[in-house]
C-alpha cells in the first residue's frame, strides 16, 4: 500500500506518495514518447517494451514501491501526468489534508477489493483493471455469487467511482464556437 506523505503540504509531495498513477490502479502501461526518455530509464528496473511502433512500460511500475524511487528520471509521460486531484490542489480547491483523506480512502478501498480478488485469479502481478476484469469474469463463469463476491464487486465498483472522480485525467474543456 502507497503511502501518504504525512510531513509535506505541497503538491510534489503529494503527488511523489500517492502512486495511483503508478501502481497500476489508474492505467495499465505508461506510453515512451521519444528517445530522450528512452535513455533516461536506462540503469533503472523499468523494462521497456516494443510493439509495432509503440514503445511503453507496464503497470504497475517497478520503479514504484510507496514512493517513485527513479523521480528524477522518470518519462515525459510520467512527468506531465497530473491527476485531477493534484489539479484541484494546485488551484486550491482541495486542501492537503482532504488531498491525503481521498488517497487513502482511495487506497484502502482498492486494497481491499484487490485482497478478495486475489483467490479468484492464477496470478496476481496485474494491474488493478486488469485484476477486476479477470475477478469479475472469473465470478461470471463460476455460475454462482457469493455475499463476499457481491462485497468484492461492491468495492471494486466504489473504488472505480472514487478513481473516475479524483484520479483520472478529465479531457480538455471544449469552448463553444463563437
Amino acid at each position: 500500500m502507497a503511502k501518504v506523505d504525512e510531513g509535506g503540504s505541497d503538491s510534489e509531495s503529494l503527488c511523489i506518495s500517492c502512486g495511483i498513477c503508478c501502481d497500476g490502479t489508474l492505467f495499465n502501461r505508461v506510453g515512451i514518447r521519444n528517445e530522450a526518455d528512452v535513455e533516461s530509464l536506462q540503469g533503472t528496473p523499468v523494462t521497456i517494451r516494443t510493439t509495432d511502433d509503440e514503445q511503453w512500460f507496464s503497470q504497475p511500475c517497478v520503479a514504484f514501491d510507496g514512493c517513485c524511487s527513479i523521480y528524477e528520471q522518470r518519462p515525459t509521460t510520467c512527468r506531465k501526468f497530473a491527476c485531477s486531484l493534484l489539479h484541484r490542489h494546485g488551484a486550491g480547491e482541495v486542501s492537503t489534508e482532504e488531498a491525503k483523506r481521498v488517497i487513502r480512502q482511495t487506497i484502502e478501498l482498492r486494497d481491499k477489493a484487490v485482497a478478495a480478488m486475489r483467490p479468484l485469479l492464477p496470478h496476481t502481478d496485474m494491474s488493478f483493471h486488469e485484476m477486476q476484469a479477470r475477478a469479475s469474469h472469473a465470478r461470471v463463469a463460476a455460475g454462482e455469487t457469493t455475499p463476499e463476491q457481491i462485497q468484492m464487486l461492491l468495492d471494486i465498483g466504489a473504488t472505480k467511482r472514487l478513481i473516475s472522480k479524483h484520479f483520472a485525467p478529465k479531457p480538455p474543456k471544449v469552448e463553444p464556437a463563437a
